[in-house]
């Protein structure tokens, strides 16, 4: 084999195994929430993308869940105070079909190291994490801890999700 062959083959190898890693870090799991007549589903969107913020202050701003379903309009607004506190106001309603949910929720969290926050209220329990930016979004998980036994809920849906930073407050 010449050597200016051997060399084009070593190329087009590089070329090819630059393509297929670029690919597989650009696209992340996908979260979806599957409308049917007795639920909304959920599966969470993967972190392994994620990677930390230097400051809990860049998180304040609005966000939307992450979802492929028509119908579903969710919300949050995430509002930093300071010494790692936030105020939230959250939204979530899903119209159309024959599902019918909503809830909405306020309140404060006060984020720990571990970048994860609580809203304890008794018996309807939030729970925050804080997981860095992904494909340039900031992403924050809420999770209901029982939501069975939260009264602002309504409907046959799971409320908690991914939440992508879609703009930042003004």
């Amino acid at each position: 084999m010449k050597p200016t062959t051997l060399y084009i083959l070593c190329l087009i190898a590089l070329v090819c195994c630059a393509r297929n890693k670029n690919s597989s870090t650009e696209s992340p799991n996908a979260d979806t929430i599957a409308t049917t007549n007795s639920s909304v589903e959920l599966t969470k969107l993967s972190s392994e993308h994620a990677t930390p913020s230097d400051s809990l202050a860049a998180y304040d701003g609005v966000y939307e869940l992450r979802t492929e379903s028509d119908g579903v309009n969710a919300k949050l607004t995430l509002t930093y105070k300071r010494n790692s506190t936030f105020e939230y106001y959250w939204i979530f309603r899903v119209t159309g079909g024959e599902v019918k949910c909503q809830g909405e929720q306020n309140g404060s969290i006060t984020v720990a190291g571990n970048r994860r926050g609580f809203d304890d209220r008794g018996d309807c329990s939030l729970r925050f994490d804080f997981n860095g930016l992904q494909n340039g979004n900031y992403v924050v998980d809420m999770a209901f801890e029982d939501q069975e036994k939260c009264k602002t809920l309504s409907g046959p849906c799971l409320f908690s999700g991914t939440y992508l930073r879609r703009y930042e407050r003004k």
